[in-house]
């Protein structure tokens, strides 16, 4: 049995990340997973932790720093890491430090945001920075899995069957990189229902924590005129389900907004024909703009303007990703957890 101790910070995007490598990892190997959260004592020991960390080595094996910047927390120390991981910035310092405290490998599946790249064993990222312990991945490793159950379930409540042509559109909301307004986004989903009718397909549409009570109250009333094309509506702020994962799972197709990376990074590990949608002015840089520029080259999404739905054909190309990034980052961290040589 090997252990791995797992830094969240509350943040289900961030933890289902580390979650993903975790359960790659146990496909190979019996794991016992001690889960503990970071949270800082106040928000400008962020600052102070990246000078000290960068800078001094004062701080090493001494838990007693570690206790002064972070809010208490507990795990066992009688027992032998095999390994840390963590994703988010707030969990970074305490995942350098308790590496340091513990004497075991760590792993970040996170931007370093000014911290030195050798305080890790290994870093998660979609971002090739030339770093000689980075692990490069198209998509974050999350670990997409249906349960049959449930998808049968979810079938029979909303009468689609296994020979109906479903598809799933996944909708965010504005960002200074998608500047979506609310008539955009009725107007995305106008165009897809009139696509879905052209197709003989049926919707099923979920809202997501950025989207508007402006946008899911024209959604309802949208819903209300075509609920013969609308299978399943969600609206987030109405009401949470987490029906993701059921919508991939009965869907031929999928469309997505493009401001939400996680909800792209879903669709695709689904291995469905993804279309990501945008306004027609967009304001991508940095990391992002590599995330969504390497998928487009890589073949795994389609982009399309809101205007250019009426022309999509479903003749378009699509790579399926072949080697899920959870099994990329698991198979490089193999030699962590090999059992030591008698």
């Amino acid at each position: 049995m090997k252990n791995i101790l797992l830094i969240v910070d509350g943040k289900a995007g961030h933890t289902s990340i580390s979650q993903g490598v975790i359960e790659s990892i146990r496909e190979y190997k019996d794991v016992n997973v001690i889960e503990i959260k970071a949270r800082l004592r106040s928000i400008i020991f962020k600052r102070i932790l990246k000078l000290l960390l960068n800078r001094f080595s004062f701080w090493e094996k001494k838990k007693w720093i570690i206790d002064f910047f972070y809010k208490k927390f507990q795990f066992p120390e009688d027992i032998k890491y095999d390994m840390i991981i963590s994703t988010g910035g707030t969990t970074s310092f305490l995942n350098i430090m308790l590496s340091k405290y513990l004497n075991v490998p760590n792993v970040y599946c996170s931007s370093l945001r000014g911290l030195h790249y050798k305080h890790f064993t290994h870093l998660v990222s979609i971002e090739k920075h030339n770093y000689e312990n980075e692990i490069i991945v198209d998509l974050a490793p999350l670990v997409f899995k249906y349960n049959t159950s449930d998808i049968d379930i979810f079938r029979s409540t909303h009468n689609i069957s296994k020979q109906d042509q479903v598809w799933s559109v996944l909708i965010g909301g504005r960002t200074k990189e998608y500047p979506f307004e609310t008539a955009d986004i009725i107007s995305m989903v106008k165009n897809i229902i009139d696509l879905a009718k052209r197709e003989g397909a049926t919707l099923c549409i979920t809202t997501s924590r950025r989207t508007t009570l402006e946008v899911e109250e024209k959604l309802n009333d949208l819903y209300e005129l075509e609920k013969d094309i609308i299978k399943k509506i969600v609206l987030y702020n109405r009401k949470i389900e987490k029906v993701v994962g059921n919508f991939l799972a009965v869907s031929t197709k999928v469309f997505v907004t493009e401001d939400s990376g996680s909800m792209i990074t879903e669709a695709v590990l689904s291995k469905k024909n993804v279309y990501t949608i945008k306004p027609f002015t967009t304001n991508l840089s940095g990391i992002y703009q590599h995330f969504i520029q390497n998928l487009l080259r890589e073949h795994m999404i389609v982009s399309v303007e809101i205007e250019s739905i009426p022309q999509i054909t479903f003749k378009e190309y699509f790579s399926k990703n072949k080697q899920s990034p959870s099994d990329v980052v698991s198979q490089a961290l193999t030699y962590l957890f090999e059992d030591e040589q008698k």
